[in-house]
């Protein structure tokens, strides 16, 4: 059996091209972990570090939200967001400032 992460990381790492990459995996909750990053090279993938803190989480909160289901849902919200238009949306709670820095309102 081969482990959730390390899956997508293969997934995404060898048919990518590259001889070698850092790659960053994060879900809800995969095997226990939440996020995995790994290192290929053309001898395979090496997990530097698993995290178990969970962006995933909040992602599948934002779909429930949204309307889009329950937890399992979330895998609509991610193919959904390369169709978004950034541009048309405001944070009016957020402002960005000089040098990457933000402020809440």
């Amino acid at each position: 059996m081969v482990e959730h992460h390390l899956a997508h990381a293969a997934s995404a790492f060898h048919p990518s091209g590259f001889d070698e990459a850092a790659v960053l995996v994060v879900d809800g909750s995969g095997d226990g972990v939440s996020a995995t990053l790994a290192h290929g090279t053309a001898d395979g993938l090496t997990v530097l570090r698993p995290f178990s803190q969970s962006l995933g989480w909040f992602y599948e909160t934002v779909a429930e939200h949204l309307g889009l289901g329950n937890w399992t849902s979330s895998g609509k919200l991610m193919g959904l967001a390369g169709y978004g238009n950034p541009d048309g949306y405001t944070l009016d709670f957020l402002t960005a400032r000089a040098g990457g820095s933000s402020r809440r309102s």
